[in-house]
């Protein structure tokens, strides 16, 4: 949001991040006319309304702006209305409130749906319980092999809200014990340490001593492409740390 060369800018960066700490500023107000006009605007559905003061539903509500950000790409030549950061960022540097600004960046992107903005927390978690739910292989992933969770915490350069800090690795954890085969958080950080082990992680026995109470290392690991130094394109093969093959064990 700040690179010129994408049309980036400090000023948007700043208003991007007032708009959202605007968010946050009246979903902590504790006015219930300022909140349901928040809901209102966003056009909330209206059973959930009620609950957008539930600390999870908001975790919803919030990160559901983060879509209208190209967080992964960012297509210079794209010719879609706010398609890239140069085009966000024109709107975001108008002279206007930044409040408005985002307002128009989500209507402008959900233009042409009928459907409400869904917040449940509960909602969410009973659909991804269903084996028919194709989303639930992204929880796989996250849960049991990368742990890839988008946080925002304060203090950081995260440009979401960040008060109410609802965006958490906790929170996600909570997915993983309810929708991922109700892996204990435990179970979950031993799972993701298994494979940054095979992967070489640098920072491993860091955070195995970190751990309250500390974890221990698997004494056989599987590798699931093999010795490190071994192409990831290769057969995969059973291996230790040190990169000699072993017959196939599970993991202790």
């Amino acid at each position: 949001m700040t690179v010129a060369n994408v049309g980036g800018s400090l000023s948007c960066l700043k208003n991007i991040k007032l708009a959202f700490s605007n968010l946050g500023y009246i979903l902590q107000s504790g006015q219930p006319n300022m909140i349901q006009e928040l809901a209102n605007t966003y056009n909330v559905c209206s059973t959930n309304t009620s609950s957008i003061t539930d600390p999870m539903n908001q975790k919803m509500f919030l990160e559901s702006f983060w879509g209208l950000f190209p967080l992964q790409s960012n297509d210079p030549s794209c010719e879609g209305e706010y398609c890239n950061y140069e085009k966000i960022c024109e709107l975001f540097e108008k002279p206007v409130n930044p409040d408005k600004s985002l307002l128009a960046l989500y209507n402008a992107l959900t233009a042409g749906s009928n459907e409400c903005l869904d917040i449940s927390w509960n909602e969410m978690i009973e659909s991804m319980k269903s084996p028919d739910n194709s989303d639930r292989s992204w929880f796989y992933q996250t849960c049991k092999e990368f742990g890839f969770y988008q946080t925002c915490d304060p203090g950081t350069f995260c440009p979401f809200t960040t008060s109410p800090h609802v965006s958490t690795v906790e929170s996600y954890l909570e997915i993983c014990e309810e929708v991922s085969c109700r892996q204990r958080r435990r179970e979950v950080l031993r799972s993701l340490l298994l494979v940054w082990f095979g992967w070489g992680a640098p920072t491993l026995r860091l955070t195995l001593s970190l751990s309250s109470p500390p974890l221990s290392l698997p004494t056989r690991p599987l590798a699931s492409t093999g010795p490190r130094s071994r192409p990831p394109w290769r057969p995969p093969t059973p291996s230790t740390a040190a990169g000699t093959t072993m017959p196939p064990t599970s993991s202790s």
